[in-house]
């Protein structure tokens, strides 16, 4: 009596987990027998009879996409091994696609050779529906996180076009520096195409070309960018370049987040900003401190968050865009207060070019 009890209550806890079992016999690696549950026309569509009828509507079932990875699991299965529980499309009798977890419980002789194996069949087609929707909503989400920092980070190089257009056009400039300016505006505008074409590789990702670059050299290009902000705002730039190995970026990137670290320190309302670059065994080092207000404690471990800001107007994107280019070059973005309230440091920390 009890044992019935128990095999009543085995019984009734594997209808409530699995929508219908099936059960395999093999012999020498062959199938000999399959059997399958009532259960299964409502997840299939088709009835035990149909599956009895045709030894193959198991496998012509399973989407064309999912049977290499549900043959893969029956090769693991023959060699011995305990498979884990696989989710998978099949196609209903209707026409519709299904997902399902197929838990598979096995039975080994003493040899480790399959014998037979069970089979516990779930539809989890609602479950998939949610998660791909919550997918989607996330890449939405990213795509606006995107076009925000885009927004952000175009009005950059729009700032040193302006300046360099009003030097050229409201002051009196010789011809080598008409043309210096004129050149810069260019190069501006190549960023800026640079930018687009970066959102565009979002949806269509393509291979990034990386150079080897001397990380010092790229502060100078940014520092002659600047130039005018930098004096507009009274910040004095001192420098300390020591030898460093070279990196491979994508050096427009590395531009933008060098340029980021500039603005920061003019908006922050810095009067000296001290850029240095060290090499640190096979890393190039590269540290921009400012004078600027220290950074409130509690804000530290948010600084590098999308939309995260302390600044009045600022769209909490600066900084988030650098974290993210950097971490892609496989380095390290990170910010501490000098002591005694002196100030700001933010350090990049970038591998050596084997």
């Amino acid at each position: 009596m009890t044992h019935h009890w128990n095999e009543q209550r085995y019984q009734q806890l594997l209808h409530a987990a699995t929508d219908y079992v099936y059960s395999v016999t093999m012999q020498d690696g062959q199938t000999v027998q399959a059997t399958h549950g009532d259960g299964c026309i409502a997840v299939t569509g088709y009835t035990p009879e149909e599956y009895n009828r045709d030894s193959e509507l198991w496998y012509t079932m399973v989407h064309p996409e999912d049977r290499p990875q549900v043959l893969r699991q029956l090769a693991r299965l023959q060699a011995g091994e305990l498979v884990p529980p696989l989710e998978h499309r099949i196609i209903h009798k209707d026409g519709s696609v299904r997902w399902i977890k197929n838990i598979v419980v096995p039975e080994f002789n003493l040899q480790r050779r399959l014998v037979s194996y069970d089979g516990l069949v779930t539809d989890i087609t609602a479950r998939k529906s949610t998660e791909l929707q919550a997918i989607r909503t996330e890449r939405l989400a990213a795509l606006g996180q995107m076009a925000a920092a885009l927004a952000h980070e175009i009005n950059n190089p729009l700032q040193a076009i302006q300046a360099n257009l009003d030097l050229v056009l409201d002051f009196p400039v010789d011809p080598t520096e008409f043309r210096e300016s004129l050149l810069k505006v260019r190069h501006e505008i190549d960023r800026l195409r640079h930018m687009s074409q970066r959102v565009l590789s979002y949806a269509r990702p393509q291979p990034t070309t990386r150079h080897l670059v001397a990380a010092n050299d790229m502060v100078n290009q940014v520092l002659n960018l600047v130039r005018l902000q930098l004096e507009q705002s009274q910040v004095q730039v001192l420098t300390d370049f020591r030898p460093a190995p070279r990196v491979r970026v994508t050096p427009t990137q590395l531009l933008q987040v060098f340029l980021n670290m500039a603005i920061n320190a003019i908006e922050a309302g810095a009067s000296q900003l001290h850029i240095s670059v060290t090499g640190d065994n096979d890393q190039a080092v590269v540290c921009f401190a400012n004078n600027g207000p220290p950074i409130p404690p509690a804000t530290l471990p948010y600084l590098f968050e999308p939309f995260f800001t302390t600044k009045n107007g600022g769209s909490g994107l600066g900084l988030w865009v650098s974290h993210m280019v950097v971490q892609q070059h496989g380095g390290s973005l990170t910010a501490e207060n000098l002591a005694n309230n002196q100030g700001v440091v933010f350090t990049i920390r970038l591998p050596g070019a084997v």
